[in-house]
């Protein structure tokens, strides 16, 4: 299969919501955004949104359970169904982790997929049906999917991508830190490792972020990175907070951008450009433009994380990119691709 990455995934699923026939099957590591882009699309499309996990059902919570009413044995609704039903606009049914569930529940996953019914009950013509989960590489407790509901859905395998993480990053309040440091070292991003508890990965960097936010004691603040995106990336980590951290303060940049001390290092450079995108407006764009062309100049000629700069300027606002300054930025790097 392709592997594709997360904008093309929103993408693939934005057409099954032009056409429902069309059921997409987004594969992936833990934690790189699979659930996290369906429901973006669903709300980017003001579409109703339901989750079901798949791994977590019995196979009565999607064909309904029987009752007696009187002489008369009767199924009651999905709670899936109606909830479905009750929805005044079309639904994204998104069926997540269904390689988690046993083959039984993956069966019934086959009739949603082809037939569009769950037991008796059939699903509206405007529901749309997706579906996500992990490989067998990922070692995440996956079933065999049986090969008739493999050739019932359009696969994919997405992988995470470091654009698509720093265009996310703003919306997200993620720290500069760790933007900065992937704009350093983006193989960084996604490391999987079956054998390890803790690998870095874009759910993992989000709750780093979420810890670094706590200005916990240093010795607390490392085990808990560490225990997120695991020891090696954690080390290295903070060795580049260092750099970022000893930088000098972003006021005094601001105030005399070609005269304030810069050291020449290439992770000094990339922590500053990282840290004027997150610090520029639409009112302070003329002296970051002064800041980055001294720094893409002869005395730095550090032009690529000048670029990473704009794109994360462009990510956290894209009127910053629309001054005169930005505007005049663009131009100045029109040559490498923002």
């Amino acid at each position: 299969m392709l592997t594709v990455k997360p904008t093309e995934a929103k993408s693939i699923i934005a057409a099954a919501i032009k056409d429902n026939a069309i059921v997409p099957m987004i594969w992936g590591a833990p934690g790189i955004g699979k659930t996290a882009i369906a429901h973006q699309v669903t709300e980017e499309s003001n579409l109703n949104y339901i989750q079901v996990i798949a791994a977590e059902r019995e196979s009565p919570d999607f064909t309904g359970y029987y009752y007696r009413n009187g002489s008369k044995m009767e199924v009651s609704v999905p709670d899936i169904v109606a909830n479905i039903n009750a929805s005044t606009v079309p639904t994204v049914l998104h069926m997540d982790e269904i390689p988690q569930a046993y083959p039984m529940i993956q069966n019934i996953v086959s009739r949603v997929v082809n037939e569009r019914v769950l037991g008796t009950h059939k699903l509206r013509d405007d529901c749309i049906v997706i579906g996500s989960g992990n490989m067998p590489k990922h070692k995440a407790g996956t079933h065999t999917m049986p090969t008739h509901l493999k050739g019932r859905l359009c696969h994919v395998e997405m992988t995470a991508d470091i654009d698509d993480f720093k265009n996310y990053a703003p919306s997200a309040d993620i720290s500069p830190l760790i933007t900065a440091y992937l704009d350093w070292r983006p193989a960084h991003l996604s490391v999987f490792d079956a054998d390890q508890y803790a690998n870095p990965s874009p759910r993992t960097w989000h709750k780093t972020s979420k810890v670094l936010a706590l200005s916990l004691a240093p010795f607390i603040e490392r085990a808990m990175v560490a225990g997120y995106v695991g020891d090696g990336v954690s080390a290295e980590f903070f060795g580049y907070v260092k750099i970022y951290r000893g930088l000098p303060p972003i006021a005094e940049v601001f105030a005399n951008p070609e005269t304030v001390r810069i050291g020449n290092e290439a992770q000094i450079v990339c922590a500053l450009a990282s840290a004027v995108a997150h610090n520029a407006t639409t009112s302070n764009m003329g002296t970051v433009k002064r800041i980055l062309d001294r720094l893409s100049g002869p005395e730095f000629n550090k032009k690529e994380f000048c670029v990473a700069s704009l794109k994360e300027m462009r990510a956290r606002n894209s009127n910053l990119l629309k001054t005169k300054a930005g505007i005049a930025l663009a131009v100045g790097f029109s040559n490498i691709i923002l």
